[in-house]
């Protein structure tokens, strides 16, 4: 193995490691702030960073990936680049602000409820830090980013901590969440000036605008369907039910998001290497899909069956009694996380390829089903209804259609050949465990177990993973 796989590997693990430690510390600290602020007001907490989630993809979040391909290249001007970039970033949020401040007075919404979401738009202002996690996949040193973040983590999280215990009003949660990542992407800029070398040129560039926003046109596109398809659900619960019941669904959306980065930093430092593949052999960016496909369906399906048995126990643990009532819709809602975390390495394989056009046109589809969905099955079944809306937009409609493009057919029949097997192991497990009806504790262990006896049996890890593995253990 050569040194830049073993680089890759040693800036995967450095963000994995990070990403496992700064999103184990907000789970601890979330579920103390659930629990105190309970479904009413974690609902209302829940709806001002719904409408805050759908004014970011107009803030430009969806540059990063185009951003990072171009700094990936030879012969680029990266003070240039980086310093129109954050250029976009800011005045894109200034447009988003503005736009969340018109609906937030001008909708259906207590003037204090307007506030809170006003306030909370103010964090759209530091989203340039996000660039910078970008510089620090390129050069391969992500390790600076990562102890940022988690210093910064540890910041926010016992702020938080001091909140509950002082029982501090929703306003003073509203207000950290506005102001929490501006000490972060300060410390971001200073480090990748003085220890990157990369000093943004705020200088206009006509044409690094017009690359960049044309080139993230399609995502832009593609990020507004998806954003309506993740939070949709949210905005309907909010008008249609109540808010403790919006504050049930979005605690546990909560806590399935939660592995949620398990694939995006896989796939953050896997991309520029995609992007390089993709230049210097087809067939081997194919087989670095496949294996990217193969290996977040195996970290994740555990997971997914754990949850699926158990949510009864899982929710009583960390919310407590007045969350259970959303157990059923967690079992529903914890398999739509086998298609996000394919759909990482999916959307990352496409953006390389640059076929990102090619999915334009499926995301009115999904989303119109979705909203379809939502407004049938909220009404009459409740936050159950939501999870099932979530399950099919990210695995029915949305998935299958794409094999209407003859470009994509290729990387979906890796897609799916991905997902076969640990699917039989899972349904076995399943099976297994309800028949005999374990604890969850007993049950975890025992599907855990099982899991990994079955993937080598039936060897969904092949030889050639192993040697992979073996160089990767040996480099650490």
């Amino acid at each position: 193995m050569n040194e830049t796989p073993k680089k890759v590997a040693l800036n995967s693990a450095h963000i994995v490691v990070g990403k496992i430690i700064t999103t184990l510390i907000s789970m601890v600290v979330a579920f103390q702030v659930i629990r105190y602020l309970g479904p009413d007001n974690y609902g209302i907490y829940s709806y001002v960073l719904t409408v805050l989630t759908f004014t970011q993809v107009l803030s430009g979040v969806n540059i990063e990936q185009i951003f990072v391909k171009k700094l990936s290249l030879k012969n680029v001007d990266e003070n240039e680049l980086c310093g129109n970039a954050i250029c976009i970033k800011l005045f894109l949020s200034m447009i988003a602000i503005l736009i969340i401040c018109i609906y937030a007075f001008f909708s259906d919404n207590s003037v204090g409820i307007a506030l809170y979401i006003a306030v909370a738009a103010l964090s759209l202002l530091f989203s340039f830090n996000n660039l910078f996690a970008g510089i620090y996949q390129v050069r391969l040193n992500s390790f600076i980013g990562v102890i940022v973040e988690i210093v910064t983590s540890l910041l926010s999280a016992t702020l938080l901590l001091w909140m509950v215990w002082n029982r501090k009003p929703l306003v003073y949660f509203i207000m950290l969440q506005a102001f929490s990542i501006a000490p972060q992407a300060i410390v971001n800029y200073i480090i990748a000036e003085r220890h990157i070398g990369i000093k943004p040129k705020f200088k206009f560039k006509i044409d690094i605008w017009k690359v960049l926003l044309r080139e993230s046109a399609p995502i832009f596109f593609g990020s507004i369907f998806v954003t309506i398809n993740m939070r949709i659900d949210q905005v309907i619960i909010y008008s249609m039910l109540d808010t403790a019941s919006l504050g049930q669904y979005a605690a546990i959306v909560k806590l399935v998001e939660g592995i949620n980065f398990v694939p995006a930093a896989f796939m953050a430092s896997l991309f520029p290497l995609m992007c390089r593949t993709y230049n210097e052999s087809y067939d081997k960016f194919l087989a670095l899909y496949a294996r990217a496909c193969k290996y977040l369906v195996i970290m994740v399906m555990p997971i997914v069956v754990i949850v699926s048995l158990f949510p009864e126990q899982i929710l009583y643990i960390l919310y407590g009694q007045k969350y259970l009532p959303a157990a059923d819709a967690m079992r529903v809602l914890i398999w739509s996380e086998l298609f996000i975390f394919l759909s990482c390495a999916h959307s990352g394989a496409i953006m390389a390829a640059g076929l990102q056009k090619e999915l334009v046109v499926f995301y009115p589809i999904g989303t119109l089903v979705n909203v379809v969905m939502n407004l049938v099955l909220i009404p009459r079944i409740g936050i159950v209804g939501a999870s099932i809306a979530t399950l099919n937009s990210f695995g029915g409609i949305l998935l299958f259609t794409q094999y209407i493009k003859p470009k994509l057919r290729p990387y979906m029949n890796i897609y799916l050949l991905s997902i076969w097997k640990p699917l039989i192991i899972s349904i076995i497990i399943i099976s297994v465990v309800m028949l005999i009806k374990l604890t969850l504790l007993s049950g975890s262990i025992f599907t855990v177990s099982a899991y990994v006896i079955l993937v080598l049996l039936l060897k969904v890890i092949d030889n050639d993973d192993l040697i992979i593995l073996k160089s990767i253990f040996n480099r650490h």
